[in-house]
């Protein structure tokens, strides 16, 4: 039998290692984040389907590991900002303090939320051939579009990925909008 989550208080998971890989965590342990990250970003506001779009974008990008580090270009934490030093350095710019612990998934959260509230440059929604129309990373977060638009926002317009993942990220966003009940 696996290990059943918690349903009263949501939880962080550890970063311990699978099979020696620091970055890749047990499942039981990538549901106890969603589910924190779920609980974190709706008391800030965020709609059900700009989470679940952001959770496929994160399932691929890091698999809900917080010290996840991209072995090609040095991407860094749950949405493998690149190069790390955006996340991991102070940013005077947007009241940005280096975190004292780069893996903890508050600190990550907390850059999110924060690059959200200030529509930060990391998101570039002008000129994007995959969506139409514009849209802020605030709009984004409180958006009512369906989940694979906003799946395909967040791939567009924060990730700018340069392979084909949209797809599948979409389909794991379907995925999270229908596991949500599992988690609340």
């Amino acid at each position: 039998m696996g290990t059943l989550v918690s349903r009263n208080v949501p939880g962080k998971a550890d970063v311990t290692s699978v099979d020696g890989n620091k970055y890749k965590i047990q499942q039981y342990k990538r549901l106890t984040n969603a589910r924190y990250i779920l609980n974190y970003l709706q008391n800030k506001g965020w709609s059900h389907n700009a989470i679940h779009g952001l959770f496929g974008n994160i399932e691929t990008e890091s698999f809900f590991s917080p010290a996840t580090v991209q072995a090609v270009g040095g991407g860094y934490g749950l949405v493998q900002w690149t190069p790390a030093s955006k996340y991991k350095n102070a940013d005077s710019t947007i009241g940005w303090a280096a975190p004292s612990n780069p893996d903890d998934i508050d600190n990550q959260l907390n850059r999110i939320a924060l690059e959200a509230a200030i529509n930060y440059k990391q998101w570039n929604s002008i000129g994007s051939p995959t969506i139409s129309p514009t849209m802020t990373f605030t709009a984004y977060s409180t958006s009512p579009k369906t989940v694979n638009e906003l799946a395909s926002y967040f791939y567009s317009c924060y990730e700018q990925p340069n392979n084909g993942t949209l797809s599948v990220r979409q389909t794991s966003a379907r995925k999270w909008s229908m596991l949500v009940g599992i988690l609340l």
